[in-house]
């Protein structure tokens, strides 16, 4: 099982049923009557029997790092699956916001398992990469009718209440506890509608023939058992299904387009990633939203760069070199001179200043190993030293730039930055003069910086 995607969808799916057999077990207990006791008994023993098939076809996973890796990679797919088919906006939103969270969790296990030289690490790392580095594709609009009939009204989006119950049972304790607003009877056609959306979805992008086979026999076991949820509905509260679910579903898109809400569709060809420091417009951001931006756009690029060999590499490396020489300077002459006036008395800019010098001393020594063909063991140290102080910023300097400085002056700042990186633009010089690149990148910065300011 090598594919991610598959990976994704028997994490998912396992995950659908362990909630839906909990949902189901606390259901039981409530039942009055015998019949409906015994109905919800069968449907809870059915869901427990495929997850129990689905985990069957879990591949063995030799250190507990991959096994979180593949749980927090499988959650980051399904959240941003679900924000690509969910037809209101602010919850769209929500879930981008989500997927950014799993990001950045699944990049911390990606880091532990690169540091402690586990080899699937690179893989990963390099998936994530692609990830979040693929240009957007044109989805197909929430709207448009699906196998299941023509969609319901958008004032309704019942489709919604699908999502809520797909991302909540990817954490099954939280997953069972969560209410439609339809009372119990509701909420169980809401999670075996859900169940068949999934299993619908999946059968059709499978890629592993069997699991194909597998997803197709559980949705006839799934439309099954919605019927018969149906059936609990209408003796309890005297509704139809469709009252809940709407008469019809919008066809799902793939996973496999899934970097679609990650980069921001209004940005300027993919440049800046929708959600990392917020899901606004490009035209509301300030220094901090750039800075940050920077730290994901350094990451991707160190994770490129040590994939990559030969002359690729080299290339590769250049355009490292460069944007971290552009944000390291930006930050010496504009942004940590925010924090010593915010702080006059205190010492982080200090740390920070000194850090940086420490980095710009590893750059230089990795140009030096770059030239010389043998750059890997200098580029990791570098990155391990970049990552470090890009917490360190993330979690005390921007929280204070962010209280202590008025908004539009952040904001004003981000032609600074603009201003930096194109100054630093010095693709037409000779791969041979790259000795001297770094001090004339610094110097072109400064000079940009200051006519800025004046």
């Amino acid at each position: 099982m090598t594919d991610s995607y598959t990976r994704c969808r028997v994490s998912t799916m396992e995950g659908i049923e362990t909630a839906s057999a909990l949902f189901d077990r606390r259901l039981v207990q409530r039942c009055r009557d015998v019949e409906s006791r015994q109905s919800v008994g069968r449907l809870g023993e059915s869901a427990s029997a495929r997850r129990d098939n689905i985990a069957a076809r879990k591949p063995q996973l030799e250190h507990p790092l991959e096994s979180a890796i593949g749980s927090a990679r499988a959650a980051l797919d399904l959240v941003i699956w679900v924000a690509r088919n969910e037809p209101d906006r602010d919850r769209r939103t929500a879930y981008q916001r989500q997927a950014w969270s799993h990001l950045a969790q699944l990049q911390r296990l990606v880091e532990l398992s690169d540091r402690a030289g586990h080899p699937w690490a690179d893989r990963v790392g390099s998936e994530i990469e692609e990830l979040t580095a693929m240009p957007v594709p044109t989805a197909q609009r929430p709207g448009d009718p699906g196998p299941f009939g023509s969609p319901p009204p958008s004032t309704t989006q019942p489709v919604s209440l699908l999502h809520r119950w797909a991302v909540g049972a990817s954490r099954p304790r939280r997953g069972s506890e969560w209410r439609t607003g339809h009372g119990d009877w509701g909420q169980l056609v809401v999670h075996e509608s859900a169940a068949c959306y999934l299993y619908y979805s999946f059968m059709g992008q499978e890629t592993d023939r069997r699991l194909r086979q597998l997803w197709e026999l559980h949705l006839q076991m799934e439309l099954a058992n919605l019927r018969a949820a149906g059936d609990l509905l209408r003796r309890h509260t005297g509704r139809d299904p469709q009252e809940v679910v709407g008469p019809g579903l919008p066809e799902p898109v793939a996973l496999a387009g899934n970097a679609l809400l990650l980069w921001d569709p209004a940005g300027a060809a993919g440049t800046h990633l929708a959600g990392a420091p917020g899901t606004k417009p490009d035209s509301e951001w300030d220094v901090v939203d750039r800075m940050t931006e920077q730290h994901h756009r350094i990451e991707h690029q160190f994770r490129h760069t040590l994939r990559v060999t030969g002359d690729a590499r080299h290339s590769a490396f250049g355009r490292l070199a460069r944007l971290i020489a552009v944000h390291e300077t930006v930050e010496e002459e504009v942004v940590h001179p925010l924090t010593r006036r915010c702080d006059p008395d205190g010492h982080l800019a200090d740390h920070l200043l000194d850090a940086e010098h420490r980095i710009s001393d590893a750059l230089a020594d990795a140009v030096r190993a770059d030239a010389a063909g043998e750059a890997a063991e200098e580029l990791r140290a570098l990155r391990d030293m970049i990552r470090a102080h890009a917490r360190q910023e993330e979690h005390d300097e921007f929280p204070r730039l962010r209280r202590d400085v008025p908004a539009d002056e952040l904001c004003g700042l981000t032609d600074a930055v603009q201003e930096a990186e194109e100054a630093a633009d010095i693709r037409d010089e000779e791969p041979q003069s790259r000795a001297g690149w770094l001090p004339r990148t610094a110097d072109r910065v400064r000079d940009a910086l200051r006519r800025i300011r004046t």
